[in-house]
């Protein structure tokens, strides 16, 4: 594994990877000009996704490591520091702040999935070539699964609530099965 982080040396700015020692450190490609900073890089198969800053406005960006190769994939959709990219499929999803969102590394592949306004999404996850992840819906967190269209992102469980549980994590795949966890307030967690 790389760690993969951005640097600004004056007017540059460069994606940079290490291995966690000196040696290991070193340049990996420069951003485009036009961006003023970067966030959130993620491998996603090939490529990396991140949120690149210019002006003010945020915006899903993609690379294979290349200048060329680096490009603009959302264009005026809202994304947050804490975006995390999930690749389940063909498919890299992303949350905005109108809900869930997903690319096919283009600018035209960029389509919101499903509008889950003031929903607060987490824990994206692939299993089996789909993502499932945790929402808050109305005051009460659910699990959901998308296969990538509006009619199969559907909450799966949503007897969760904020009262009793104190947080959510979904876990990798362990032997053909996804788990999750539900700490309880007050109590052990439990499986």
């Amino acid at each position: 594994g790389q760690l993969l982080f951005t640097r600004q040396v004056g007017s540059r700015l460069a994606v940079w990877k290490s291995d966690g020692t000196p040696a290991g450190t070193s340049e990996a490609f420069v951003l485009p000009s036009e961006l003023d900073g970067a966030d959130g890089l993620t491998l996603a198969g090939d490529e990396i996704y991140f949120i690149g800053y210019k002006a003010g406005t945020a915006n899903v960006w993609r690379t294979d490591g290349t200048l060329a190769g680096t490009r603009k994939v959302s264009e005026g959709a809202y994304v947050g520091v804490d975006s995390s990219f999930t690749r389940a499929g063909s498919r890299v999803f992303f949350v905005a702040g109108d809900g869930l969102w997903k690319t096919n590394g283009t600018l035209a592949g960029t389509v919101r999935v499903r509008e889950l306004p003031g929903d607060t999404l987490t824990d994206l996850t692939e299993f089996h070539g789909h993502l499932y992840f945790f929402a808050s819906v109305q005051g009460e967190m659910a699990l959901w699964r998308s296969d990538g269209t509006e009619a199969g992102t559907t909450r799966i469980r949503d007897e969760f609530r904020p009262r009793d549980s104190a947080g959510f994590t979904l876990n990798e795949d362990v032997d053909g099965t996804l788990f999750f966890v539900v700490r309880k307030i007050a109590a052990e967690p439990e499986l």
